[in-house]
Formats: C-alpha cells, structure tokens, sequence
C-alpha cells in the first residue's frame, strides 16, 4: 500500500496538469460538466441558462423563494468559492441539505465575522453572473482559484473542513489542492454561531422534508440509483479502459476476451454497488446502516442470473473487504476512500487478468488504478440525501438467509 500512500500525501509544490484542471474547472464549463456521470449532467446541461430563477421572489440567494441557479454541484462549489463578503473577504461553506430540491448551503468568512445561509438551484446550464446583497463575485482572477469548502455536511463546520477539502480535490484534480487562507483560518480562528444565525439554521426546519420509509424501501432506492449510475457510466469508462491497454499494445489475448464479454459490466455494476453499500455504513448511524446495509445486500443478490450470478457477488464481496479499512478509517473520524481499494479488485479481476505473454508489474497496475479509481468514490451526497429524506421506521433487525 505504499504506493497509496505516496500518492494521496501532499506534495511541496503543485504540478503544472493539476493547476491546469483547477483553472479549467473554474473557466470551462464543459469540462467541469465531464467530470460528472451522465446520469447527472443530464439533469442540469439541458436547464435554463439565467441569472436569476424566473418568478423567484425574495432576497437573491438569502432565500429559499429565490435560489442562486448553477449548473450542478460542481457549480454550487465554484460559484461559492467565487464569492467574496464585503468585496473583499473570502467565505467557507458546507451543505447543510435540501428542501423541496434547493440545496441548503452555510457559510461563514474567513475571520469568522460573518455567518449566512445561501439557497441554490442547480438544474441550470450554467452558473448566475449575479450575487447575493452583500456578496461579490470574482471572476478571471487566476490567484484565487481554489475551493473553499464541500457539497456535503461537514458535522462540526468549520473544523474538519480542510479535511473534506483535501479529499475532494484529490478525487477531481488528482491531489490535495487546498487553499491556505482556508487552512489558516480553520488553525488560527476562533468561529462561533451568533444566536440570530443559530435561530436562522433552527428555522430551515429540514426534518420537515423527511418522510416514513421502511428500511426495505430505501434499500430499493439506493439499489435502483447504483444500477442507474452504473448503465450511464459505464460505456465510457470501458472505452477508457480499452484505450489505456491498447496504447500499451495490451488489448489482445485474454484481456480482449475479457475486455469484449459482458461479465465486465457485471464486474463494473458490482464495484459500484459496493460503493454505495460503503456510503450507507459511512453515512447513516450505526444502527440504521446496520440493518439498511442488510435489506441492500439482500436485494443486491438478485441484481445478476444465471452463470453471472456468482461472478456478481464474489467482485461485490471482494469489493467490500478492500474498502473495510476505509470504512475503519471512517469510524474512527477519518476520510473514508475506498476508491483506490475496489478499483484495484476490479482491475485485478477483470480488466487485468493475468496472461503470461502480458504479464503486470505493479507500476502498471498503480497507473491503472489511479486514472481508473473515480467511480468508486462514496455516494456521500446523495446518501445523505436520503438520510435526510426518510425517516427509517417500523422494522426490527433482521438477518436474511
């Protein structure tokens, strides 16, 4: 695992290709619209492209009647990280959740003088020229390109934020990349909620958004959005797949064989939905995702039939035993990744099987999996979404044959 290691430990200086994707994730559009499943961008790449949601009404993103339109999560993210308090003071920020799909965000300035909460709408082809009174967006300005904060609840924000941070950009630009006003302020700053704010984020009451849902019922939900993701993801990640090996004169033999059969879609489906059983352990409390995590598995097993079965559920238990330190590493206030672990079960029992006319080393094994790993990333967001969307009741644990 040392190669992990090195990979994931920041470096002294930031390299020249992952500048270059910060840059492109703040100024292109498009390629920040890669860097989602199809199955999302689909949701947004088609939506009005305005300033302002017509017929809002309220004050312009200090409300839930008038959200701030982007284009997506990755757009709530860069819009955020744009945003300047006063003209002149950076913020921090978290998601608190969604009501009636507007994602709820926090924030906070860099000094900690300044507490608010901001409303978004993310189903826009872009993101709103336009900021909220009191707020100014800066835009071309190269120096301060970073992101400041996460689309996910960070328990005790701001601690932790640089944390969660560091993660994300690890998984979109290839390394930690996180601003140091964002690290200094998180060291050196003493932030505490004033009583109006605390009443404010009180009043957005989003517990009024849950619903009753059996533990089955959710279960088949989550099993239902793994099997969306991965139909939309998959026919490119199995072109990428192909063109790494045939650059390398490795597309022949068994691999070919291998790389042509369906089972590498029933291998590829089972990977992502071992990521989404990681994400409820990782997300829900423990009791929850105990007996939520048995309804899934239960359910799981009948995802494949016939000779596909078993291959289905020995990839997914294989998946599950690589990302177990991860989910260790979780519990115990870490950053879960179980990534880079069920990338390489993949890989290992798949897309490289071994060939003695090809054999592996383990430096092609470690670029495999590193420019492969995405995918399997914890489903933290949309999880939490359900976390926050049902309210799990009327069941008692039960253990499935």
């Amino acid at each position: 695992m040392k190669w992990l290691f090195s990979k994931l430990l920041p470096r002294k200086r930031e390299t020249a290709p992952e500048v270059e994707r910060l840059i492109r994730l703040f100024e292109d559009g498009a390629f920040q619209a890669s860097l989602v499943p199809s199955v999302v961008r689909e949701k947004f790449i088609n939506g009005p492209s305005v300033d302002e949601v017509p017929n809002a009404f309220g004050e312009f993103g200090l409300t839930l009647t008038n959200p701030i339109p982007v284009n997506g999560s990755l757009g709530e993210l860069i819009y955020l990280s744009s945003l300047q308090y006063g003209g002149r003071t950076k913020i921090l920020f978290h998601r608190l959740g969604s009501f009636n799909a507007i994602d709820i965000y926090e924030t906070v300035t860099v000094d900690g003088s300044e507490w608010s909460i901001l409303y978004f709408d993310c189903y826009h082809a872009r993101r709103s020229r336009k900021s909220p009174k009191g707020y100014s967006l800066v835009r071309g300005d190269r120096s301060s390109y970073g992101l400041y904060g996460v689309n996910h609840l960070v328990p005790n924000f701001p601690a932790g934020l640089t944390n969660g941070v560091s993660a994300f950009t690890t998984r979109i630009l290839g390394r930690p990349m996180t601003p140091h006003a964002l690290k200094d302020a998180e060291a050196t700053i003493r932030f505490v909620r004033p009583k109006d704010h605390l009443r404010r984020r009180d009043e957005i009451e989003i517990e009024a958004a849950r619903r009753p849902g059996t533990y089955s019922e959710v279960a088949e939900i989550i099993l239902g959005l793994a099997l969306r993701e991965a139909d939309g993801m998959f026919p490119a990640y199995r072109e990428e797949i192909g063109k790494f090996l045939r650059e390398r004169g490795m597309l022949n033999g068994i691999r070919l064989a291998v790389y042509e059969h369906p089972s590498l879609k029933v291998a590829f489906t089972a990977c992502i939905a071992a990521t989404w059983y990681c994400s409820v352990l990782a997300t829900f409390g423990s009791y929850d995702a105990g007996i939520l995590a048995n309804e899934l598995r239960h359910k799981i097993k009948s995802v494949a039939e016939g000779p596909m079965q078993d291959l289905f559920e020995d990839i997914f238990n294989s998946a599950l035993k690589a990302a177990a330190p991860s989910l260790q590493a979780s519990a115990a206030g870490g950053t879960p990744t179980p990534a880079f672990g069920i990338a390489d079960v993949l890989m290992s029992s798949v897309a490289l099987p071994d060939d003695p006319a090809e054999p592996v080393d383990d430096k092609l094994r470690e670029d495999l999996i590193l420019r492969f790993h995405e995918p399997f990333h914890h489903r933290s967001d949309e999880v939490f979404e359900l976390s926050i969307k049902y309210a799990l009741e009327g069941e008692k644990p039960v253990t499935h044959s």
